[in-house]
């Protein structure tokens, strides 16, 4: 099973404007523990998208960040694009709210 969020970053921000604490799995993704190696600096996946064709997938955000706090959180995902590290491929941003 190809873990996603291995190739892609997900950023999550939080109700203070600062980047949400990580759990203990997404430390691990993220190559700050020894537990899982980091994804380095480009990927070997890669899927061709046609123009004006989108492309569907689903990463737990949950698994990677603490979300108990109740508040509005920012997320997108981000990855380099492997022909030419200078650009960045950036998701559209979402807005999830958490109630207590």
């Amino acid at each position: 099973m190809v873990r996603l969020e291995q190739h892609f970053v997900v950023v999550a921000v939080g109700p203070d404007g600062k980047v949400v604490q990580e759990r203990e799995y997404g430390l691990q993704i993220h190559g700050k523990t020894q537990t899982i190696h980091n994804r380095g600096s480009g990927s070997s996946y890669m899927e061709a998208v046609a123009p004006r064709e989108s492309v569907y997938h689903e990463i737990d955000a949950n698994k990677l960040y603490d979300f108990s706090i109740p508040g509005t959180y920012d997320l997108y995902v981000q990855r380099d694009y492997e022909a030419d590290s200078s650009l960045l491929v950036k998701s559209n941003h979402i807005k999830v709210v958490v109630v207590e």
